[in-house]
């Protein structure tokens, strides 16, 4: 089995990362397909997780000076809780050290706060709702 994780630039990996994150988030989590394309995709950075030659997880980062805001982090459901997470976030994780951003801040959704926090994130602000879902803020200083 070979794993990859890491950037993409081609539409057509862009086109999977945007089929993980339908899957996750609107199928899986009710979450409306507007709230979930914001129209800031074309700002950012993607990622994809695959096994082989399936996609299993997706995520974006969103550039603001040196700091990268990391968004849309879906893992399909049958690879959650396998590492296929881990490694995704380590994967941006090491893109954005090396891109020089300073730090990475993220929304994280209340039941995966101790994911994050197992890759050095650090809660921060107060806990708030954002499409009917508990989120709390979080950093990592790079």
């Amino acid at each position: 089995m070979i794993y990859w994780y890491g950037p993409v630039t081609d539409p057509r990996d862009r086109k999977h990362c945007y089929e993980v994150r339908n899957e996750v988030f609107v199928k899986g989590q009710s979450i409306s397909a507007p709230a979930e394309s914001d129209g800031n995709d074309y700002l950012c950075h993607h990622f994809l997780g695959m096994l082989d030659e399936q996609v299993i997880a997706a995520a974006r980062i969103f550039p603001e000076g040196l700091t990268a805001k990391v968004q849309r982090v879906a893992v399909l459901p049958q690879w959650q809780k396998t590492g296929a997470g881990r490694r995704l976030m380590t994967a941006v994780i090491t893109f954005a050290a090396a891109e020089g951003y300073q730090q990475l801040l993220l929304g994280a959704q209340f039941d995966v706060i101790g994911f994050y926090a197992k890759l050095g994130f650090k809660l921060i602000g107060e806990e708030y709702q954002e499409v009917g879902i508990r989120h709390q803020n979080m950093r990592l200083t790079l």
